[in-house]
């Protein structure tokens, strides 16, 4: 067969598979070959892809082929060259990347130069504009043989100049297909080019800038700025131009030609969606403005689709192009409706680039030829395959100089953003010792030194970067079986770029998995929540406890002959063994770690009892310092006064040589050598009394051998800590003494600080015995959960309407502010400071406005001004939008002023500054008054910290419109770069605080509620490695403070300069701190010629009122057609200024002739007495400058006067801190301080409780956290927990009990303390708004003027609202409900959205406290990531990662753990990555789990691990994580054991309750301790034994014990809780020692009630008892007798007698018992006649028993001087007279049934009840349970009336008045005749509270008007009356007409509360 025929025969005519070899003799890339045979290949890979675009393009738009080409690369070296093409200008002219214009490219032709190796080919100028062979439409690229198939780049970016930007080899689009071939460095014994100019030069350099695979820019237009070409902005994209130059290219000459082409109309080669969309679009959804089909009147199947630019729609849609697939929804007339594919773009909006109207086909024409729907929508179809990701696949790079694999840019493609790789091997090494850099001990690093490259302390310079696969902005890119060997980051991801690692492997090299930052914007679906409130830990409220230790030997301590006798000594009891020393931990707290720990012991004696002792614990070395010893290091400069690795301190020390010790820096940085949380060994022999060397070892420090250090870090104390020694160690308060062979306590010698020791020697071993009882310390516990311990974000998404999408907060999203900056329509941007009143839709607007009010430039820097504060900070980066200007007249992106920057100054609160690129962006030309969402608007791209979410905890699941979702955020900040070059750079090396310490160490010994912020620092030396400056330090409250210094919440403070006293201070503020605000202001003078001569009403925006006291006030102003101002709105209040101001109005535009406008402040917001808190002073010396503040003055904008609340400032600078130590720092409002009405403070000091009055309403909360300060007694002083409110002024705070209740005097104060812990608990069902989580205050407190008294109202009434400058969209929050302003504020009612924020709505009563909030809407973004599964590392971070430094017979050194895990996992700036793999020892990897491949041992590494003071295995050199849990639950089937540590002494600890089912055994010789004992045995419930100090008085179970702490002799053991429900002592203790000798208060045998006796013996007739008078009953109680019987009688035996005078004797048998009674006894009672017995007569009744006197005698017969008793009935004959008081059981007057009888009786007053508390008469009255009635009755108790009634009193009225006597009646008549202006009060009970109603009847003729709102009293004081909802009734105006008014007072008629009864009966 012919040639010629074979070559047909081979040929592929529509160019599906194309051929190259390259070292083929008929090889050729002539214009006249198309490749297309295996006979005649091209030469070269790019002449291939250029005719593969040309076998796409098919005649007429739209219609080009996708995917239909196939490369086949035959072996051989290909070279690319890879240099930037040319960018057309005209069809002629071209644009170097050199700056050079350019003819130099032509149609193709004959002539052409297409040698790949020649500088002026043809085939490089068709490449992307940044370099790089584009791959166009899809085309695949297969080779022959993967080794033998080698590509090498002709172009090699100069590494050394920054102006040669990156580049690729290939250019890669959407559906490109890669396989089998080589990438190899440029080659080696050639030449390549480096620059812009064709120079070449030996390939010897790093090739890290050059990339084999990236996208083809298809979204961007063309944009260069370097030094050759300068802000160079061309309206085409990379993809579009080569294009271009492929039309050109393809001239007749050809004989394919292409045309139009370029720079014609219509160019008929394009760029197709799908070589830059890949996949597909990934959606988006748009309105339907009109939708025609044909022209609107005769339908066709052509549909046209506008997408509005109307006002309240979205302009057009992003992402939709021809062959686009969508789908149309919801219009009217179905036919519109389904899926179709875009036919043309008819529209685009020129700023944007959004499509505005395209057309497509339908298959049946729609009846409605004209529709404009009313919801209709575009929404694309993402359920597609018509693009692919690119695809490489089975390829190899092998480079020595460290070039880049593939790198997908998110932002050069649309779509789905993706790649996919597999089994692509790469090697790139790195032999440029330019590319390494090394650290030298002065901190700093030296780079290039020759062969660092084999140095195995040398690193990557972050300029020479190399990657294996980079995915960035968004890109996804999935990776399967693909080996990185070398590289400086083998996988890396940034901007939220997406990796899924599959089977990879990651060899050698620097970093294995690397992900950076995060994406720029959120999901929609992320943009929706709100951070509402802080929650901060809960406060520690538990009590302090004991806890027993030995006891001290007496003797050995007094001891003079032992040479013992000092008093700082106190020695231990039979503790004389050396090798066994005193256990010092006692159940997890050590003996002398606490701050002026004491220990304490009771002693008794007879003169004192038993009293408790305290001798403080000091530290051997020191006269009385406790728990710690600490010294400063001095400082020379920036630098430590570190020379010769000695330490210089500041004064001299106590450390001993070898006694362990610390070291804490202010800044978290400590000199080379030391490490933070690291105990070391002081050096101090040799050295000076102020100086010290530290050793690792104890060892080393006894040899003298020193750590080498430099002098680099903050200020640096350096620490001696009880708790990281143990009894022995030098400088534990605890040694032994040799020469008495005992342990002992280290005391001090001051009396005052020692009383044990004087207190046994005062009292002498003979008392106190041999040694003391056992001794104790006293603690606090802890017991809060692990997650109350830090401070968390309440974040919450709302259910309500305007949010169609939300969704939960994902951990790893970082959260950002909310980028929606501008209204989705024009109608919500005309909300805000609207003229006319204005309502808010939705709760969800006005979400984020950030307004420009104006632009300027100076040619260096960027001034923008924002309409309100901007709330942004130094380092924000923002992106500025439509801004139109001189230079971008239509406010295009990316051009003039609309670019992203970086916030380089803010120099007010309403200005920021930023670097001017090299294009001057003109003169700022948007009109702020046309409000529209057109505006000139900026967002914040990123906060200048990082914040991501590290947990989330759920509270309620959000449900849309059902339910706000409310979640609870543990945010970490990713921020801390290190602070030596070239690793200084946040933007890439911003590493997060260590995970392992979110939770803050717990210092038993030193509970602390709110510890300090912790300081990051980030080492350069191990790069990612963060430290803090001290574990016991919060992660969580740094990021607190710092996010609202990033929130712009408060001030920034750049010094602070106080008084001698350090009582008084000024606040020097970095911007306007926006105190003494504008609330309010007047028209003073109209002024004319304001706007724009319009002749009509005109509102005008951000108009500047200047002059007055103050700064930055703007407006906008209302003005007539003669341009004089009519109405005022502030917009921002600006900072510092006087009520009287008058400001002039400027800044608008304006026309002749013109007047200037004044306004009068009438109204600020006076801040003078609010609270401020000062947080983020870091400094060791100015830290107690952290605290709260109250304003007395305002001086400046930027100055504000305060005094110290809670103490003076001890060290106050009177110069000023300094801008350095405040750099951080800032200040917040906390709230208004509140004065305590002193006459009304009550405290009780048994309870502790004190009940405080306000002279204000509070507006606390029960469990809030106050600070009350400026009372003379110092108890009353200090933060204490509010436990009860008690009323609007009245609430109880727990002050603590005290001995003595001191007086209260002094201006007392009461303050909000702001960001500090609170003790409420949160739970599921009660989030605790007001104890426990916490709002921002944002500037303004005012009360509710009438009460809030449904849950449905939407109405709120603000007493003295015009003070005030609430906006429409405000939050408030008032008690727990939180609410938002929905409409415009000019007066009440104020119209509100209630129970917001997942708050409940609630009644609120009159006169609560209305706080203005800050509720953050904020956005979560998705961070870079990486998701590697079954990964391997091996041979990583050993130096360069070079085979000559890391192979295992290379390695100098091996690396630690801590760098191990940051080679393997390297997170920066928010990225994250997630792995499972194994290394190169076999150890396997799951997540943050280390699992040993040797022993299978399990370790957890960069997550929380709570660690406790004194046993941090960190602290002792282990540098990552430990074998730490931490599930939900756990079960174990076997057993558990617990070692506590080497030494077996470390705590377990249980929070929660625990059940045990089986016996509990200790063998411990200390026991079992426990504060109460509950024993259950066969009982129901438990019973509890416990120990007190005194009688019980609570409330137990029958059974409950409670044993005396202190028991004496001859007393009780204690005390048992009995039936009957009281408590009673039991079980009696001798009164000798030897003997049972016991002391009973009374002694029952026999009977179970003895009653008064001291002893009985039996009951009823046989008792025997002795009464407490001594008296002896038998039979009978003694009754007041010596002796007492009521039996047979007393027999006394021969010989005995009775003694006494026998007048006592009663019931004798007969008189002859009277016989021989001796003389000097008396003379007796005389019997006569039948035991009848008178007394003072002889002749008397015989029928009375006895009768006294004889009648007519006028004697007084009887006089009874004590007490009477009759038994029965006493008859009185006569009178009776009374003088005392008569009591009886049943008194009843004029009763034939009673006991008393009388007929009249006649009283000046009757007293029934003790002290007349039942009935008393007065003058006034009667009185039933009152002694002063108030009123002919006066009823004080509850009464039951069967019924009553009252007589109406019928009043008239005069001089239209009418008197009303509410003391005479409580209903009125009045009939009109004539009307009636008001209402005289007269005779209402002060202070008493009544009512009255009252029926007014019309007049028959004529209707009267009756002011029935208009009291007054007869003194003519006006009386408020208050009606329902404000509404004062009109009485009916019509004859005959019958209404009925009721009132009622609670004070006295002071004022009154109206109802109205009914009006207009009939």
């Amino acid at each position: 067969m012919p040639l010629a025929r074979l070559d047909n025969f081979l040929k592929n005519v529509r160019g599906n598979i194309l051929y190259v070899s390259p070292n083929d003799l008929d090889s050729t890339d002539s214009i006249e070959n198309q490749g297309n045979s295996a006979a005649r290949p091209f030469k070269t890979i790019q002449r291939a892809l250029i005719e593969a675009a040309r076998f796409s393009y098919q005649k007429g738009l739209d219609n080009d082929r996708f995917g239909k080409t196939t490369i086949l690369l035959m072996p051989g070296d290909h070279l690319i060259d890879n240099r930037p093409g040319f960018i057309p200008l005209t069809g002629t002219n071209y644009l170097q990347r050199n700056g050079v214009e350019t003819t130099g490219f032509s149609a193709f032709d004959a002539n052409t130069n297409f040698d790949v190796e020649s500088p002026n080919n043809a085939l490089y100028k068709l490449n992307s504009v940044h370099g790089g062979v584009i791959v166009p439409r899809g085309t695949s690229i297969v080779g022959y043989d993967l080794r033998k198939t080698k590509i090498r780049p002709l172009y090699v970016p100069d590494p050394t100049n920054s102006n040669i930007e990156r580049t690729a080899i290939f250019r890669i689009t959407g559906g490109c297909y890669f396989w089998q071939m080589t990438f190899f460095d440029g080659r080696p014994n050639g030449f390549v080019y480096k620059n812009y100019t064709t120079s070449q030069f030996v390939p010897n350099f790093s090739h890290h800038k050059v990339t084999c695979f990236e996208y083809a820019d298809g979204v961007n237009k063309v944009y260069i700025n370097d030094a050759f070409n300068a802000n160079k902005q061309f309206d085409r994209t990379d993809l579009d131009m080569y294009y271009e130059k492929v039309g050109l290219a393809y001239g007749p000459a050809s004989g394919r030609t292409i045309e139009p082409d370029f720079p014609s109309s219509g160019l008929d080669i394009q760029a197709k969606v799908d070589e830059f969309r890949i996949v597909g679009p990934k959606g988006g959804s748009v309105g339907i403005s009109t939708i025609k089909a044909g022209d609107g009147s005769t339908g066709t199947k052509t549909i046209t689709v506008n997408l509005g630019t109307g006002a309240g729609n979205v302009q057009g849609i992003e992402g939709l192009q021809v062959d686009t697939m969508f789908q149309v929804n919801d219009c009217d007339d179905s036919a519109y409706n389904g899926q179709f594919v875009v036919d043309s773009i008819t529209k685009v909006d020129g700023v944007t680039g959004r499509v505005l109207e395209f057309t497509y086909q339908v298959p049946v024409i729609p009846t409605d030829a004209l529709e404009n729907p009313a919801s209709a929508t575009v929404t694309l179809d993402t359920d597609t395959v018509k693009s692919a990701s690119p695809y490489i696949f089975n390829l190899s790079l092998r480079s020595v100089y460290g070039m880049s694999g593939m790198h997908a840019d998110g932002s050069k493609a649309g779509g789905f953003k993706s790649m996919v790789v597999a089994q692509f091997t790469g090697v790139s090494l790195q032999k440029d010792d330019q590319a390494f850099i090394k650290y030298k001990t002065d901190g700093t690093f030296e780079r290039g030194t020759p062969n660092i490259h084999s140095d195995g302390d040398a690193k990557y310079h972050p300029d020479y970067y190399s990657f294996h696969i980079k995915a960035s902005n968004n890109a996804v890119i999935q990776i399967v079986s693909v080996f990185a060997i070398g590289y400086a980051q083998q996988f890396l991801t940034e901007s939220g770029g997406d990796f899924s690692v599959t089977n990879s492997n990651s060899n050698f090299g620097e970093i294995a998995l690397n992900s950076v930052s995060y994406q720029e914007e959120a999901f929609a679906k992320d943009d929706v929540g709100y951070i509402t409130h802080i929650i901060p830990p809960q406060e520690i409220t538990t009590s302090n406890f004991n806890l027993e230790y030995d006891a001290i030997d007496v003797l050995k301590t007094l001891s003079v002959a032992a040479g013992a006798a000092t008093t700082t000594k106190l020695f231990l009891t039979e503790k004389t063994n050396v090798d066994d020393a005193p256990n010092t931990l006692v159940q997890g707290y050590r003996i002398g770690a606490a701050v002026n720990d004491t220990i304490n012991v009771g002693i008794s004696s007879d003169i004192t009892g038993t009293k408790n002792y305290a001798s403080r614990i000091s530290m051997p070395g020191t006269t009385d310092t406790a728990s710690m010893k600490e010294f400063t290091v001095g400082r020379v400069g920036t630098a430590n006064s570190i020379t010769s690795d000695i330490l210089t301190l500041t004064q001299n020390h106590t450390f001993i040589n070898g006694e362990t010790i610390r070291f804490i820096s202010e800044d978290a940085r400590l000199p080379d050598g030391l490490e933070n949380n690291k105990v070391y060994f002081a050096i101090t022999d040799g050295l000076n009394a102020d100086q010290l060397k530290v050793a690792s070892t104890f060892t080393e420090a006894s040899a003298g051998q020193q750590i080498p250090l430099n002098n680099l870090g903050g200020s640096i104390k350096v620490q001696s800590r009880v708790s990281d020694k143990i009894v022995g160690d030098l400088g534990h308060p605890i040694q032994f003494d040799t020469v008495n062979e005992q342990w002992y306590i280290t005391v001090p010698t001051d009396l005052s600080l020692n009383s044990i020791y004087h207190a046994i020697k005062g009292i002498g071993s003979g008392i106190v015995g041999d040694a003391t009882s056992r001794t104790f310390i006293t603690r606090k516990s802890d017991t809060r959960p692990l997650g109350d311990k830090i401070y968390k974000f309440r974040y919450v998404l709302p259910a309500g309407a305007g949010i169609s999408s939300a969704r939960q907060p994902l951990t790893s999203y970082v959260v950002e502010e909310s980028n929606t900056v501008i209204g989705a329509t024009n109608a919500e941007v005309a909300l805000q400071f609207s003229p006319t009143p204005q309502t808010l839709s939705n709760q969800s607007e006005l979400r984020n406005f950030r307004f420009i009010k104006n632009a300027t430039t100076d040619g260096t820097f960027n001034y923008f001004t924002s309409e309100i504060p901007h709330g942004l900070t130094l380092g924000s980066e923002v992106r500025i939008n439509q801004v139109t200007s001189t230079a971008n007249p239509i406010g295009i992106a990316n051009s003039g002023y609309n670019q992203k920057y970086t916030v380089v100054s803010v120099p007010k609160s309403d200005q920021f500054v930023v670097q001017m690129g090299t294009q001057n962006p003109g003169t700022f030309s948007n009109n702020t008054s046309q409000r529209n969402t057109s505006l000139p608007n900026f967002n914040r791209v990123k906060a200048p910290n990082n914040y991501f979410i590290y947990d989330v905890n759920t509270i309620n699941e959000y449900k849309t419109g059902v339910q706000d979702g409310v979640y609870y955020l543990t945010i970490v900040d990713a921020t801390n770069t290190p602070t030596i070059a070239p690793y200084n750079d946040r933007l890439k090396f911003a590493f997060p605080q260590p995970i392992k310490d979110l939770f803050p160490q717990y210092d038993r010994d030193n509970p602390n509620s709110n510890p300090d912020a912790a300081i990051a620092y980030a080492s350069s030396r191990i790069l990612g490695n963060v430290e803090i400056d001290d574990p016991k330090h919060s992660l969580t409250r740094f990021v607190a403070s710092q996010g609202q210094v990033d929130l712009a919440v408060g001030f920034g403070i750049t010094d602070i300069v106080s008084n001698s006293a350090g009582t008084a201070h000024t606040i020097f503020t970095k911007t306007e701190h926006g105190l003494n605000r504008i609330t309010n202001v007047s028209i003073t003078a109209a002024g004319q010629g304001y706007g724009n001569n319009t002749g009509g009403v005109e509102s005008l925006y951000n108009a500047t009122l200047t002059g007055g006291n103050g700064i930055d006030a703007s407006a906008r102003i209302t003005v007539n057609s003669s341009g004089a101002v009519t109405g005022v709105e502030i917009m921002n209040p600006g900072s510092d200024y006087l009520v009287g101001d008058v400001l002039t109005i400027s800044g608008t535009s304006t026309f002749t002739p013109f007047v200037n406008a004044t306004v009068t402040v009438d109204k600020i917001l006076n801040n003078v007495g609010d609270t401020v808190r000062v947080e983020n002073i870091t400094s060791f010396e100015r830290k107690e400058y952290n605290k709260l503040y109250e304003i007395t003055g305002i001086s400046t904008n930027k100055e504000l006067q305060v005094t110290s609340i809670g103490g003076t400032i001890t060290n106050p600078s009177f110069t000023g801190i300094g801008a350095t130590v405040t750099s951080g720092a800032f200040g917040t409002l906390t709230g208004i301080g509140l004065t305590v009405d002193n006459t009304k403070f009550v405290y009780d000091n048994t309870s502790g409780i004190a009940t405080i009055t306000t002279l204000v309403n509070h507006g606390f909360r029960a469990n809030n956290q106050i600070t009350i300060d400026g009372s003379s007694a110092s108890l009353f002083n200090g933060d204490f927990i509010v436990k009860k409110i008690v009323g609007l002024t009245t609430f109880t705070v727990d002050i603590g009990k005290n001995d003595t209740t001191p007086s209260i005097s002094g201006t007392v104060r009461a303050y909000t303390p702001g960001l500090i812990p609170q003790p409420g608990i949160i739970n599921l069902f009660d989030e605790n708004f007001g104890g426990r989580v916490l709002n921002v205050y944002d500037n303004l407190t005012a009360q509710l003027s009438s009460p809030v008294s449904t849950l449905v109202t939407d109405e709120v009434n603000i007493t003295n609202l015009s003070n005030f400058d609430f906006k429409i969209g405000d939050y408030m929050r008032i008690d727990d409900e939180i609410m938002r302003i929905k409409t415009s504020v000019t007066s009440n009612p104020v119209k509100v959205f209630r129970g917001l924020m997942g708050t409940k709505t609630a009644t609120h009563i009159s006169g609560s406290v209305v706080r203005r909030v800050l509720v953050e809407p904020i956005e979560l973004r998705r961070p870079s990531i990486i998701r590697a599964s079954g990964h391997t590392f091996e041979y990583l971070g050993f130096g360069p990662g070079n085979y000559s430094t890391a192979l295992p017979e290379k390695q100098s050194k091996q690396p630690t753990t801590k760098e191990q895990l940051a080679t393997q996992s390297f997170n920066s700036a928010g990225g994250i990555t997630v792995f499972t793999g194994m290394n190169d020892r076999g150890d396997f990897f799951v997540g943050n789990k280390k699992i040993s491949s040797n022993t299978g041992k399990e370790e957890v590494f960069d997550t929380p691990i709570p660690t406790v003071t004194g046993e941090d295995i960190f602290s002792v050199g282990t540098d990552t994580g430990i074998d730490i849990i931490n599930p939900a639950e756990v079960t174990v089937s076997r057993a558990i054991k617990v070692e506590g540590g080497n030494t077996g002494s470390l705590l377990s600890q249980f929070d929660g309750p625990v059940l045990f089912n089986k016996k509990i055994t200790s063998t411990s010789p200390e026991g079992i301790e426990a504060n109460h004992v509950f024993i259950q045995g066969d009982a129901t419930v438990s019973r509890k034994y416990s120990v007190g100090i005194a009688t019980p008085t609570n409330s137990a179970t029958a059974g409950d014990v409670v044993w005396k702490a202190q028991p004496e002799e001859g007393s009780n053991s204690g005390w048992v809780y009995t039936t009957d429900n009281e408590w009673y002592p039991f079980s009696n203790i001798s009164i000798d020692k030897d003997k049972q000798i016991y002391i009973f208060d009374g002694v029952g045998v026999g009977t179970t009630s003895p009653g008064t006796n001291t002893f009985q013996v039996g009951s009823g007739t046989s008792l025997v008892a002795i009464d407490g008078n001594g008296g002896v009953g038998i039979g009978t109680t003694a009754n007041g007798y010596d002796i007492r019987t009521n039996g047979d009688g007393i027999l006394v035996g021969s010989g005995g007698t009775y003694f006494g005078d026998g007048s006592g004797l009663y019931n004798l048998l007969n008189d002859s018992l009277f016989s021989g009674v001796k003389s000097g006894l008396g003379t007796g009672i005389h019997p006569v006649s039948n035991f009848n017995v008178g007394i003072g007569t002889t002749v008397f009744d015989n029928t009375f028993t006895l009768q006294l006197g004889s009648p007519g005698t006028g004697k007084t017969d009887l006089l009874v001087n004590n007490q009477s008793r009759f038994l029965s009935t006493a008859t009185y004959v006569g009178d009776v007279s009374i003088n005392g008081k008569l009591e009886a059981t049943n008194f009843e007057l004029d009763s034939s049934s009673s006991n008393v009888t009388v007929g009249v009786l006649t009283a000046t007053s009757i007293n029934i009840g003790v002290g007349g508390t039942i009935l008393t008469t007065t003058a006034n009255g009667v009185g039933i349970g009152s002694t002063q009635p108030s009123a002919a009755l006066d009823v004080a108790e509850p009464a039951r009336i069967q019924s009553t009634y009252d007589f109406p009193q019928t009043v008239t009225s005069s001089s239209n008045t009418i008197t009303l006597k509410v003391d005479e009646a409580n209903t009125f008549l009045h009939s009109t005749s004539e009307n009636v202006s008001k209402f005289v009060l007269q005779g209402a009970k002060a202070g008493s509270s009544s009512s009255f109603t009252i029926k007014i009847v019309q007049n028959a003729t004529t209707a009267r008007t009756v002011a029935v709102d208009n009291f007054e009293t007869t003194g003519g004081v006006n009386i408020p009356v208050y009606w329902p909802g404000g509404v004062v009734p009109v009485v009916t105006n019509a004859v005959n007409a019958i209404d009925v008014y009721s009132y009622i007072t609670f004070d006295g008629g002071t004022s009154l509360y109206g109802i109205v009864g009914g009006q207009n009966f009939a």
